[in-house]
């Protein structure tokens, strides 16, 4: 909730790209009617508005019915250390402006809730080694396209966290894995789509961190292959 367009339009952009359905405010009196009639499960709400404030809309939020434990989490471009004391005290999170994606995220999903099943996304298996020799070739092939992945692509990802770009990612991977019969990398990349689309931050970095390993993995397993099939 922001009566500046522009603060609405780039937290909405940053959602662009998941599940989540983002509703806008444009004034702590929207902001009071729209979480009455929709029930979110998480409210961003802007300190400083014209005609009502984010302290007076929390308040008029928390006496609606059914909405007095809706988590409410305090946006503003204040530095001073005690008033952030006080909204801390008051409201269930706070980010201050400007914010990173990732720090958005972390504090959103403390309460957006999310699959428990991405303890599973955890870590990069073991990769066999390719079925075949022929395919062991295309894997050869790919490795210098992942590397250069690596040092373009991948660094900005992670550093920035922006859902859109995780998502081109994992559909570069995903295509690349189709195209040179890569299994392990095409899990890989429905792993991060699959964390992206839950929400589920931990597990997102996490495989995100794993893309080196996981292209060194692919070398050693085809360079293996190659090895034991080379005549002796």
């Amino acid at each position: 909730m922001d009566d500046n367009p522009t603060n609405r339009s780039l937290v909405a952009d940053i959602f662009a790209s998941t599940h989540h359905k983002i509703l806008l405010a444009a004034s702590g009196a929207e902001a009071v009617k729209t979480a009455a009639a929709e029930r979110p499960d998480v409210v961003l709400m802007d300190i400083r508005m014209p005609e009502m404030d984010g302290r007076e809309a929390m308040r008029l939020i928390r006496q609606q019915p059914d909405l007095e434990l809706l988590p409410l989490v305090a946006v503003t471009a204040s530095s001073l250390s005690q008033e952030e004391q006080a909204l801390r005290r008051s409201f269930d999170g706070y980010i201050r402006k400007p914010f990173s994606h990732a720090e958005l995220y972390r504090e959103l999903a403390q309460f957006i809730p999310h699959h428990s099943t991405m303890d599973s996304l955890l870590g990069v298996p073991k990769v066999a080694k390719p079925a075949s020799v022929e395919i062991a070739g295309r894997w050869r092939e790919l490795l210098p396209r992942l590397k250069e992945l690596e040092k373009t692509v991948w660094p900005g990802v992670v550093q920035g966290m922006v859902m859109s770009d995780v998502q081109s990612f994992s559909n570069q991977l995903a295509g690349l894995a189709r195209s040179s019969s890569c299994p392990p990398l095409e899990v890989y990349a429905q792993k991060l789509i699959e964390a992206a689309e839950a929400f589920a931050l931990a597990a997102l970095e996490n495989q995100l961190s794993q893309f080196p390993t996981l292209t060194a993995q692919l070398t050693s397993a085809s360079v293996s292959d190659s090895d034991s099939a080379s005549p002796a």
